[in-house]
């Protein structure tokens, strides 16, 4: 099958899908499923899932729903278009394209008799190979959704509560029924009845590509959204409403809620800083008076201790507003990836007085789905250790890369944390200061999509293990690595 020269291709694809498009790549070969993973989720809200082989890919397919299959054609026991017949036997009609390195005419050929989608040789131009393949993946869910569409509406076009036209190229209305009729969805011109011109370009467009087209037009003050079915030898289309105006009433009502919010949240925010701020320069007033009593007071002075325990609690308090700082970043900044020896090194130089802490970074290449909290997070688990471990000596972070996950590991060497305090130590208000410290990193984590828990043995030293997930909810890879 002939591909699409990326010229032809359009520069923008929202109009297809703004909805994450669940694939399903099926190839023997393990580095290519990887690397084909990234070039597409490159071009678009593409969820890919993964497998090896027929098998594996038929036991995917019934625990779950995708709305593309993408497979080779040369596979472990059966072909990719063996597959094919077998869903289509089964009455599973889901777009298949076949992408595949065989460049025999033969079998692309059966391909195109096999209802194949389309044909693609993987080993074409990469700069334009994977456009084209977002795009043609992007264009079959949109015709398989529309087509499903025609078949709920396209019933009974007389009885339907909604309008159903019969059109040609030029806009003529051979065919309206009762509610096509009742919302003026007709213009009369010389005794004749004709679309209104956005519908009827749409119809004349929808007849010379042969494909469903969808438009939204608005009838009677009412907004509908059509969908053209071209009936290209007959010269007609069947064009079937739907009254979307209650959806459009509701999003803008949403969308003004959303942005009362947002005012909202930043009228907080501004008051946030603004508090902290004054706070913080009265506490500044307050240590300034504490050194200046402490400097005349003498060194046996009872009043020392009480000054002392004055400072601690202004201390703590400082420590709740930075909590508080960091917790208003949380899900403001969009994640992007960061370098984990970087941010933890960075973290690890904003402690003074740590001469005698060894710190191992074993983090070289690893980058993260995160924000600047990354560094918050590793600042936290360091001040913890340097508060609670008594006896630490090396503070390590390293990973483990697993085959679905990763493991990020945070450890030191000092007394450790007993068993029964391993989940209640990331609880609000819980421990010896402030009580956030941990409370935050788990909600750093949990806006990350990381699992945290305490994994180490009590007197040998804490170790936090932050579990990350091959990819994010919204099909993104959330951790990679950097080539050397």
């Amino acid at each position: 099958m002939t591909e699409l020269p990326s010229e032809q291709l359009p520069k923008t694809e929202l109009w297809l899908t703004n909805e994450i498009i669940r694939v399903l790549h099926v190839d023997d070969d393990e580095d290519f499923l990887i690397s084909s993973k990234r070039y597409l989720e490159k071009q678009g809200l593409f969820q890919i899932e993964t497998a090896l082989s027929v098998r594996e890919a038929q036991q995917k397919i019934a625990q779950h729903q995708y709305d593309v299959i993408v497979s080779d054609y040369q596979l472990p026991e059966k072909t990719g278009l063996d597959l094919l017949e077998e869903l289509r036997a089964n009455g599973n009609d889901v777009p298949f394209v076949l992408f595949t390195g065989e460049s025999r005419e033969e079998v692309a050929i059966e391909a195109i008799t096999r209802d194949v989608e389309r044909y693609f040789n993987k080993n074409g131009n990469k700069n334009t190979l994977y456009v084209e393949l977002a795009h043609s993946i992007k264009k079959a869910v949109k015709a398989k959704k529309a087509e499903k569409q025609l078949r709920n509406i396209a019933k009974f076009p007389s009885e339907n509560p909604n309008p159903v036209l019969r059109v040609t190229t030029d806009g003529l209305i051979c065919y309206a029924n009762k509610s096509a009729q009742q919302h003026n969805c007709e213009l009369n011109k010389e005794n004749k009845q004709f679309v209104p011109e956005g519908l009827r370009q749409s119809v004349a467009s929808a007849l010379r590509s042969g494909l469903t087209e969808e438009v939204e037009i608005e009838c009677n003050n009412q907004l509908f959204s059509f969908v053209i079915a071209p009936i290209p030898k007959e010269g007609y289309a069947n064009v079937y409403g739907r009254n979307i105006s209650e959806n459009v009433t509701a999003w803008n009502s949403l969308e003004v809620t959303i942005n009362e919010l947002v005012m909202i949240n930043e009228k907080l925010g501004v008051v946030g800083r603004l508090t902290r701020h004054d706070a913080r320069n009265k506490l500044s007033v307050i240590l300034n008076n504490i050194y200046l009593a402490k400097r005349v007071l003498p060194e046996d002075n009872n009043a020392l201790e009480y000054l002392q325990s004055v400072e601690s609690a202004v201390d703590q308090m400082e420590q709740i507003f930075e909590f508080a700082r960091s917790y208003e970043m949380l899900g403001i900044e969009e994640l992007a990836y960061s370098n984990v020896e970087k941010v933890f090194n960075e973290a690890s130089m904003l402690f003074s007085g740590v001469e005698n802490i060894r710190f191992v970074n074993k983090c070289s290449r690893l980058t993260v789905l995160a924000d600047s909290l990354l560094r918050q997070l590793f600042y936290n688990l360091i001040h913890n250790s340097l508060e609670h471990g008594e006896t630490v000596s090396q503070i390590k972070v390293e990973y483990r890369d697993e085959k679905k996950q990763l493991r990020l590991i945070y450890e030191d060497n000092g007394i450790g944390i007993p068993d029964d305090e391993k989940e209640r130590i990331f609880g609000e208000g819980y421990g010896k200061g402030t009580g956030y410290g941990l409370y935050l990193i788990r909600k750093i984590c949990d806006a990350y999509g990381w699992e945290i828990q305490e994994t180490g043995n009590h007197g040998k030293g804490a170790q936090f293990t932050m579990t990350i997930q091959k990819t994010s909810k919204k099909g993104k890879l959330s951790y990679r690595f950097e080539k050397e």
